[in-house]
């Protein structure tokens, strides 16, 4: 008997063990919804000094479906982060351990992009083979880091769920040394740290628990509206000779113009030709245009992350001298060429792209991801970094967000503007003529403004000839057009961009009997139409907002006259925006003249049906169709 019981006893924590992560342990609560389970996420990073930091990591998520993208496990490095530990152990849908992957067994690679000259940022990276192991199974993946340097300044932000993912424990630990303070700031969760003094650190702890799975809704505002989200920074740091603080925007702002010191010195030569590019020229906004085309001209954008570098620029001397750089660099250099004649700049940290979180007055810390400069004599901004954007216009990726200006005394937020729905339109005039057969000879014109041109401004410097004409083709989505001739242009000095083309669509209209059934908009037609959704919980966000105008002229065949069309107005107005089509018929041409205009804007969960409602009607409308049936004789 005794022997039985030392026997259980030792088998005892095998057993348990074993249903640790036994997936029928789940509630059903925390299945609906999920892709993935979080049974554990831990993080605790301990700050060591004002140099350098420690974190150590341990996650454990069941996979519950191939929608999932847990199974791909990364850990960012560089000069200033060395990995000293990183696992990853799968366990069966019962507990049972059934693979182990050691440092060794990750993949070592470089993420360096196409615009990237140098970088020194790498990953140590696998992918699971979900294949190997079915649905449901549960991942380990546990690493430990030493960080100095940016790495190490920027303090831990993390959600602590992501869409489709349901958690069951999730903390985070942040230790720092007395004389360091932290600020944190958290959105979507009202919880607040367990603060402790532990072996002389202040110990701060974020612990959640039991959160349901959050399904991501068709145009719902961004994830740092809804997903629970912790941001951390430091009041003091250091990063090799600088020392810096984010306590808050002023101080942060000192501390990246010391990085700029001493790195605005232009080259003589570079100097004589910039005095010589201005010397005629009285007005300051012509003098801004013709350097900024200068440095459009003169260099190219590369990407340059090392080290310091991802905060630091290299010298106004070194892009004279190479005829590149990055964002901060080329940012840099058209300062200094501003400055020495006299025009007062600043570097502006901006996040650029589809705006996620925009930085705010009542928390610092860096989600910048790009450089840019502003020039207040002119309200004006500047993109260094485009070889082709007229000067002025910064365009949809970094339009309507706050900036940090960089300035030796300290700078503020600063918003970009915003770009107008009136200036961001898409207008076209296509003329059509129907043959007999059904095929169609088309001309067309499009004219392009504001966030609307751009992707014909970047199609003009960046494609081929054979590339815009199958970008055109597939944009168009005119059935099986085959294209006699395509020219895009792009103004130098006004965000404007235009098409123009010719074209043969063999099958334009459906030939039956004696009948022909046209379609009275294959030009711009609207198509996406939201899922039906029983109930609606997360607000509506419209981010980009929009103007089209199409006027289509459709020459009919002369064996052919009209037998049913209805050519009443249609006029859809909702508070997200109007639509109108009028349809003019003559004996032998159809014209109809289109628009629609969706507002940027947000609405109430409640209005989901209404929006909903409203681009169906805009779908149906531009389904409008003519039967054409031969004429007697």
């Amino acid at each position: 008997m005794k022997t039985l019981i030392i026997c259980f006893l030792f088998c005892c924590p095998i057993i348990l063990n074993a249903q640790l992560y036994n997936t029928a342990l789940i509630p059903d609560s925390l299945l609906e919804n999920a892709h993935e389970v979080i049974w554990e996420d831990y993080m605790h990073f301990e700050v060591l000094s004002e140099r350098e930091g420690n974190t150590s990591v341990r996650q454990v998520i069941t996979l519950l479906d191939k929608e999932s993208s847990a199974n791909r496990l990364s850990v960012y490095y560089d000069k200033d982060t060395r990995i000293k530990q990183l696992s990853a152990t799968i366990y069966d849908a019962f507990g049972k351990v059934v693979h182990k992957f050691k440092k060794n067994d990750f993949n070592d690679i470089g993420l360096v992009d196409g615009t990237s000259i140098y970088d020194d940022s790498r990953a140590k990276a696998l992918t699971i083979n979900s294949n190997k192991y079915g649905y449901p199974y549960t991942i380990l993946f546990e690493y430990e880091t030493i960080e100095k340097g940016v790495g190490f300044a920027v303090f831990p932000r993390r959600f602590f769920q992501s869409y489709y993912q349901s958690v069951i424990k999730s903390d985070l630990i942040i230790e720092v040394p007395r004389h360091i303070p932290i600020q944190y700031k958290l959105l979507n969760l009202d919880i607040e740290p367990e603060e402790q003094l532990v072996d002389g650190k202040n110990r701060y702890h974020w612990a959640v628990r039991h959160l349901k799975a959050i399904p991501r809704e068709p145009y719902g505002p961004s994830e740092f509206e809804i997903l629970p989200f912790l941001m951390t920074s430091s009041g003091k740091f250091q990063i090799e000779d600088y020392s810096g603080s984010m306590s808050d925007w002023e101080s942060y702002s000192s501390f990246m113009s010391k990085l700029y010191e001493g790195r605005q010195e232009l080259p003589d030569d570079i100097k004589q030709q910039i005095q010589s590019l201005t010397a005629d020229i009285q007005n300051p906004k012509e003098k801004i245009e013709v350097l900024y085309k200068y440095l459009q001209n003169n260099t190219r954008y590369v990407s340059i992350q090392l080290g310091i570098g991802g905060w630091q620029p290299f010298s106004a001397e070194y892009v004279a001298k190479n005829k590149y750089g990055d964002c901060k660099a080329l940012s840099n250099y058209m300062h200094s060429m501003l400055s020495e004649v006299g025009i007062e700049s600043y570097p502006a940290l901006i996040y650029g792209g589809d705006l996620p979180y925009n930085v705010s007055e009542d928390f610092t810390h860096p989600l910048f991801n790009h450089v840019i400069l502003y020039v207040p004599s002119e309200d004006m901004w500047l993109e260094c970094t485009s070889s082709y954007n007229p000067p002025g216009y910064i365009g949809e990726w970094t339009s309507n967000r706050n900036t940090l200006l960089v300035k030796p005394e300290g700078g503020t937020l600063k918003a970009t503007p915003s770009l107008p729905i009136e200036g961001n339109t898409w207008i076209s005039n296509t003329s059509i003529k129907i043959q007999d057969s059904g095929a169609a000879d088309i001309q067309g014109e499009t004219h392009a403004a504001g966030a609307q041109h751009e992707k014909l401004r970047w199609r003009v410097f960046e494609f081929s000839e054979q590339e815009k004409r199958d970008w055109w083709l597939e944009l168009t989505e005119l059935p099986e057009l085959k294209l006699d001739q395509l020219e895009i242009k792009a103004s130098e000095t006004q965000p404007t961009a235009s098409v123009s083309y010719t074209g043969e669509v063999p099958h334009y209209a459906s030939k039956a009997g004696k009948r022909l059934f046209l379609p009275l908009n294959q030009i711009n037609k609207w198509d996406f139409v939201f899922p039906k959704k029983e109930k609606r919980t997360q607000p509506i966000s419209i981010e980009k907002g929009f103007i089209h105008m199409d006027s289509i002229h459709l020459e009919l065949p002369p064996s052919y006259q009209i037998e049913n069309l209805n050519d009443q107005p249609i006029h859809i107005n909702s508070a997200f925006g109007e639509y109108r089509l009028e349809i003019a018929k003559e004996d032998k041409k159809i014209t109809c003249l289109r628009s629609f205009r969706l507002n940027k804007g947000n609405h109430a969960a409640s209005e989901y049906e209404a929006l909903r409602d409203f681009l169906i009607a805009v779908s149906k409308a531009d389904k409008s169709m003519a039967v054409l049936v031969e004429r007697k004789t």
